[in-house]
């Protein structure tokens, strides 16, 4: 990380002769290379989390203090990244280590001002997808850690810092054995990794035909004896299961913007109270704000973009065409906009953290950002596909 910040700063700041293409496709292949390796210990940060809450409160025997104190700590980052016009490098360098993490930090203490703590913390106690959906988050989620805190401190009898009426956790477990309908949302958000799954099992089941049919030497199955051990068809079965896992999920993942279905500067309230959404239930919406996020060759990738509503905070996300690395030759980049009052044209998306996938930024003068994230998804599932179907017409070395 210290690679990626500190090479933008030399061509920022310092005018180093480094030609500027160079710089910043070196610069952000370092910030991908973190982004890659933070991914290694998020289960440990995880499991960390819930040790060190119960240790924090076991040496004080004030679990209040720690719930104020994680509450203060969000709206401190928040005001801090509100005041700054972009993220601090040390708060996302660090926020595996830190004891509340950056997007967390950056929705809940944001918007906890002006949404009831009921609505906002909802879906972390009652989506019944909230442990998978944390897998990319290094810490649970806080809603979570909120309510162990407070049952903590209803067994040693000194009371809860957060008025939680009849809000409760929803059991994740209660949920996993009605089969195909818990799985199927999961299984539409992993599109290419369920389809690699998939892909994997046709082609072991393709070898497995090929192997029967050798055992067998049954005159008539002699023409499927090839498809034993033959790379080809695993290859072709796994390129398959990838691209047809990416396809099936772009027309749910990404609805039309139709007039009907656009919503017009949404409170962010109703749009985050519903503890069902993942994800998939993607919302079209058209929010004003302020564009915020780092300037310059820090930002080429669009990893530091939000939107400073008159609400809170919001994350964006914005893919060019051609993939993360698309938004290094976009024509109008995203970070050429920051500070300027921008119109987010988008899909509104409920994780463990809320964030808009950006379909367009349009400026007050008109001048228009255009992102590619469907065409992208699109144009690699059919690559996918036909890269199968050319290993097939190809076979073996």
């Amino acid at each position: 990380y210290q690679g990626y910040w500190q090479l933008g700063r030399l061509v920022e700041y310092f005018q180093l002769p480094i030609p500027r293409y160079s710089a910043a496709v070196g610069a952000n292949g370092l910030y991908a290379l973190y982004w890659l390796l933070r991914k290694l210990p998020l289960w440990l940060g995880r499991s960390r989390t819930i040790y060190c809450d119960r240790s924090a409160t076991e040496l004080t025997g004030n679990p209040n203090g720690l719930i104020r104190a994680l509450a203060k700590l969000a709206a401190g980052q928040a005001r801090a990244i509100t005041t700054q016009g972009s993220t601090p490098p040390a708060l996302e360098s660090l926020d595996i280590l830190s004891p509340i993490d950056l997007p967390t930090a950056l929705s809940f203490g944001s918007l906890s001002p002006q949404i009831p703590l009921s609505t906002l913390l909802t879906w972390d106690l009652q989506n019944p997808y909230r442990d998978w959906l944390a897998f990319n988050h290094p810490h649970p989620p806080l809603g979570m850690r909120l309510y162990i805190l407070s049952r903590y401190g209803q067994y040693w009898q000194v009371g809860s810092a957060i008025p939680w009426g009849d809000l409760s956790p929803k059991p994740t477990t209660a949920t996993k054995g009605k089969g195909f309908a818990y799985w199927q949302p999961l299984l539409l958000l992993a599109g290419p990794y369920s389809g690699f799954i998939l892909g994997l099992a046709a082609g072991l089941g393709l070898w497995g035909v090929g192997a029967i049919a050798t055992a067998i030497d049954w005159p008539p199955l002699d023409w499927l004896m090839w498809l034993r051990g033959d790379s080809s068809v695993m290859r072709a079965a796994l390129y398959m299961g990838v691209g047809i896992g990416l396809l099936v999920r772009i027309n749910p993942f990404f609805p039309d913007f139709k007039a009907e279905w656009m919503q017009l500067n949404p409170p962010l309230a109703h749009l985050i109270d519903n503890p069902n959404w993942t994800p998939k239930d993607s919302i079209t919406v058209r929010l004003d704000g302020k564009l915020l996020g780092r300037p310059g060759l820090h930002n080429w990738l669009g990893q530091d973009l939000m939107l400073q509503t008159p609400q809170g905070l919001i994350k964006l996300h914005f893919l060019a065409s051609l993939g993360p690395l698309g938004n290094l030759f976009h024509r109008l980049p995203p970070h050429l906009l920051i500070g300027q009052r921008v119109t987010v044209t988008g899909w509104f998306r409920r994780g463990v953290t809320p964030w808009i996938d950006a379909d367009r930024l349009r400026t007050t003068d008109g001048t228009l950002a255009q992102s590619g994230h469907p065409f992208w998804s699109t144009l690699v599932s059919f690559s996918a596909i036909a890269l199968a179907l050319w290993t097939i017409l190809q076979g073996s070395p």
